[in-house]
C-alpha cells in the first residue's frame, strides 16, 4: 500500500495540469471508486444504513473524499511530489491531536516533542519554498497538502463511530457516494474540458492506475493490512511512503532533492520517531464479526 501511494505522487502530477486539471481528476477518481467498490459488493448482502449515521457519512464524504483529494491534487500539481510526499507524512500525528481534544486519547510529554518536531520540519518545507521560490518547491502548494493532511486526520477521528457500526467496505463505499456528490460542482468544469483524443495512451495509464490501485486497492490492501497485522503495526507503513514517493520520484526524473528536504525529512522523521513510541504488538482482529472490531488507531494515513 505505501508503495502504491509513493508512486502515485508521480505519476499523478505528470497528468496534471496538461492534460487533466487537479479538480477534474478528482471527479474521475471518486467517480472511479464509486463504480469499482459497488461492483466489489454485487451479490453481497449489503448492510442497511440507519438514518441517524447519514449527516456522519457526509461529513466523513467531505473530509475524507472531498477537501482530502480536491486538496491534495490541487497542492499537487504546484509542487513536487518530495515535499508532497514528505508533508503528507503529518496527516496521523494530527490525528493524535484531534483524538486527543475528543477524548480518545491524551497527549504524552513525548507526543507533543513529536509533533513539535514533526510540525518544525513541515514549517520548514514551506518557508524554503516561501524564500528561495524554487521550482519544486511552492509554498501554496505545500499549504494545501497540509491542510489536506489536517482534513483526513479529521477524517479518521469522525469516521470511529461508523467503523464500530459497519464493516470496513461498507464505510468506505458509502463514503465515497457521498465523497462523489460533492466532488461534482467542483470537477465538472475541468472533467469536462479534458479533450480525451489527445490524450497519449501513457497518460491514460496513469489515470487508470491513480483510480483502480491508489484508490480502490489501496483502500481494500489497508483494510486487509489492519486485520492481519492490528492498527499499531500497520501504521508504522505510512511512513515509508516518502522513501518510496522519493525513490520513483528520482527514478523517473520529476524531482530532485534538496538538502531542505533532507533536513525536513529527518524532523519529521524524529517527530514519528518519539510521538510514536507508543507502539505494541497487537493481537490480529481476525474473525467474522465486524461490527464489534476495534477501530483502527489514528495513526493510519491515506493521501
Amino acid at each position: 500500500m505505501a508503495a502504491i501511494y509513493g508512486l502515485n505522487f508521480t505519476l499523478a502530477k505528470e497528468v496534471m495540469p496538461e492534460y487533466i486539471g487537479p479538480f477534474g481528476f478528482i471527479l474521475i477518481r471518486a467517480t472511479g471508486a464509486v463504480v469499482l467498490f459497488w461492483l466489489a459488493s454485487a451479490g453481497r448482502k449489503r448492510e442497511p444504513l440507519q438514518k441517524r449515521d447519514l449527516p456522519l457519512f457526509a461529513l466523513c464524504g467531505l473530509l475524507g473524499v472531498a477537501a482530502n483529494q480536491l486538496l491534495f491534487f490541487k497542492g499537487l500539481e504546484l509542487t513536487g511530489p518530495i515535499s508532497g510526499s514528505l508533508l503528507m507524512t503529518i496527516t496521523p500525528l494530527l490525528a493524535l491531536v484531534l483524538a486527543a481534544l475528543f477524548g480518545n486519547e491524551p497527549l504524552s510529554p513525548a507526543k507533543i516533542a513529536g509533533l513539535a518536531l514533526a510540525g518544525g520540519g513541515a514549517l520548514l518545507l514551506i518557508g524554503s519554498g516561501l524564500v528561495r521560490g524554487h521550482h519544486h518547491s511552492n509554498p501554496l502548494g505545500d499549504a494545501l497538502i497540509l491542510i489536506n493532511a489536517a482534513s483526513y486526520a479529521a477524517y479518521m477521528v469522525a469516521v470511529k463511530p461508523l467503523m464500530q457500526r459497519y464493516s470496513p467496505r461498507t464505510v468506505t463505499q458509502w463514503v465515497f457516494v457521498f465523497g462523489c456528490f460533492m466532488v461534482l460542482p467542483f470537477g465538472w468544469g475541468e472533467f469536462s474540458a479534458i479533450e480525451w483524443g489527445k490524450m497519449p495512451w501513457d497518460i491514460y495509464a496513469r489515470v487508470a492506475y491513480v483510480v483502480v490501485f491508489t484508490t480502490f486497492f489501496a483502500y481494500l490492501l489497508n483494510s486487509y493490512g489492519i486485520s492481519q497485522l492490528g492498527s499499531g503495526i500497520s501504521s508504522l507503513y505510512v511512513y515509508l511512503q516518502p522513501l518510496f514517493a522519493t525513490g520513483f520520484a528520482l527514478l523517473l526524473g520529476s524531482d530532485q532533492p534538496r538538502w531542505v528536504q533532507l533536513v525536513s525529512a529527518l524532523l519529521v522523521g524524529l517527530g514519528v520517531l518519539v510521538a510514536g513510541n507508543r507502539i505494541h504488538g497487537q493481537q490480529p482482529l481476525r474473525g467474522p464479526k465486524r461490527r464489534n472490531r476495534t477501530f483502527p488507531d489514528p495513526k493510519i494515513s491515506l493521501p
